[in-house]
């Protein structure tokens, strides 16, 4: 069962980015000022800081007070929504984040766009072995203990499917995916991919079913 904080947000895992976590940030976030556009909208929002001496003219000074706490408050905003966002990552996830080579960059700049981008890239993963491994990990799922854990696993696991391409590409998924759990796995082990996976299937094949 997750852990809530008292602001009512998960912590980060590989399989709650969609199902749990994103919304009730996001949701946070937004009474945290005018930078929770960055991730309700998915668009890079700046301010620039201005400065006195562009202002001229009548009520140039209250203008410029005007502007720079309207640029302080964003800014306060944005590192308050960053902060919160890495202090809500799982260990896994926040070391892989870490590790992306625009993070440091990003970092320096608090360019909230790009973390959070880089977040749920590593949360949910893209591409045909992370769909691959969503769709084992789906279809090997079963119920273990309570039924809330069991249907919130499988909740999980079925909105980051979903969530890694059309519907042609997730098909195709699954039916590679029915594949891969009926085989033999001791028998076709040198053929397969190395891989350890949290549902502890150790090796995976992505095998053209149309070949």
């Amino acid at each position: 069962m997750e852990e809530l904080d008292r602001d009512r947000i998960p912590e980060l895992t590989f399989h709650n980015w969609n199902s749990s976590f994103k919304k009730a940030f996001q949701r946070w976030a937004i009474g945290q000022g005018d930078a929770a556009l960055i991730i309700t909208a998915g668009k890079a929002i700046q301010y620039d800081q201005p400065l006195e001496l562009a202002y001229g003219g009548q009520n140039g000074f209250r203008r410029y007070q005007h502007d720079f706490n309207r640029w302080q408050k964003f800014t306060e905003s944005k590192r308050t929504i960053l902060a919160k966002l890495l202090s809500k990552l799982s260990r896994e996830i926040l070391s892989k984040v870490e590790s992306h080579t625009n993070y440091d960059e990003a970092l320096v700049n608090a360019d909230l766009l790009t973390i959070w981008q880089i977040t749920e890239q590593v949360a949910v993963g893209r591409g045909a072995i992370s769909m691959y491994q969503i769709a084992v990990r789906l279809l090997k799922l079963k119920q273990s203990g309570e039924y809330t854990e069991y249907a919130n696993a499988f909740k999980d696991l079925a909105n980051d499917l979903l969530a890694q391409g059309d519907a042609e590409n997730v098909l195709n998924a699954i039916l590679n995916a029915l594949f891969i759990v009926g085989l033999n796995q001791e028998e076709f082990k040198d053929k397969l991919n190395p891989r350890i996976w949290s549902c502890q299937l150790s090796y995976t094949l992505t095998p053209s079913l149309r070949d």
